[in-house]
């Protein structure tokens, strides 16, 4: 697909990146940062960067400041056996990134947006989260079911058979030293 945009792609991961040294303007990870194995990812990520290149990275997660958001998760993390938000949600990025030395000029900004699908694509959007595509088939049926309910419950995110869910992107930029 990248060739045929004109495109190059590699394979490789965050900790060994087939690139020279000092070859990229920018590294940017969606939505996987804390998959890494960070201290040999930054060190990697350092060395194809050209001086005072970006770091970005971030995550799309949905808005738990809104309630029905929050049951929905709730529901999604108690069928996971966990009660806390993701691990990668409390984690302080940016002092994680300065200790290593490598970076500075840390940025951080959030995003809000509305994720748009229509409401039969929920089970799949639903599969979209590895926590919930790794359950068990019926402790799955029930996430379904138990997240269908509580969004059918709330006629502020739905609108003309779409369900129109709150999320949020945090993203983050930092600078090679």
């Amino acid at each position: 697909m990248l060739r045929e945009r004109g495109l190059e792609g590699v394979e490789g991961s965050a900790e060994a990146m087939p690139l020279d040294d000092a070859v990229a303007d920018a590294v940017v990870a969606g939505s996987s940062l804390h998959w890494f194995e960070l201290g040999r990812a930054l060190p990697e990520i350092h060395r194809v960067l050209r001086p005072g290149g970006r770091f970005g990275f971030g995550w799309n997660h949905r808005d738990t400041r809104h309630p029905t958001i929050a049951r929905m998760s709730e529901v999604i993390y108690a069928a996971q056996g966990r009660a806390d938000r993701p691990h990668w949600q409390s984690r302080d990025w940016p002092a994680e990134l300065t200790a290593s030395g490598l970076f500075g000029d840390v940025e951080h900004t959030l995003i809000e947006h509305v994720h748009e699908l229509p409401r039969e694509a929920l089970d799949d959007h639903l599969m979209s989260y590895a926590g919930v595509a790794g359950l068990p088939d019926d402790v799955r049926g029930r996430v379904f079911a138990d997240v269908a309910r509580i969004l059918d419950s709330d006629p502020s995110l739905s609108e003309g058979g779409k369900l129109r869910l709150p999320f949020i992107v945090a993203a983050f930029r930092a600078t090679r030293i």
